[in-house]
């Protein structure tokens, strides 16, 4: 059965990636579990498979990647400032930079993701 840009797959699996999200202000934990389902499931065609991770967050500066396609890296300041363009590695070492809060950029063939980091 199609329609509206989704179809019904019966008996098939599939894995999921479960993170908890906890309120207030949204906080996703670093944790991940992948967990394999069974049953009646949709599948949408435009799905996009795997989100960017940037652990330990925070961090004292050495930070790992874990993004698909990668092209470049950039970190800003809180004030919207670039401070960082870093070629794409899946290893970053900001130690050299003020502890604070800051915004990395990861730019890929995928898209653009901007995440919160902190350094301590």
């Amino acid at each position: 059965m199609r329609g509206r840009g989704f179809s019904v797959l019966q008996w098939r699996g599939f894995f999921a990636h479960v993170t908890a999200v906890y309120s207030p202000g949204n906080v996703e934990s670093d944790y991940t579990e992948t967990v394999f389902i069974t049953g009646p499931l949709l599948e949408i065609k435009d799905f996009k498979s795997e989100k960017p991770m940037i652990y330990p967050n925070p961090s004292n500066g050495v930070m790992n990647v874990k993004a698909k396609n990668l092209e470049v890296i950039m970190i800003y300041d809180s004030s919207g400032k670039k401070i960082r363009e870093l070629k794409a590695n899946s290893h970053i070492d900001l130690s050299g930079i003020s502890k604070g809060i800051y915004f990395i950029k990861l730019i890929s063939d995928d898209g653009v993701f901007v995440d919160k980091i902190i350094l301590e």
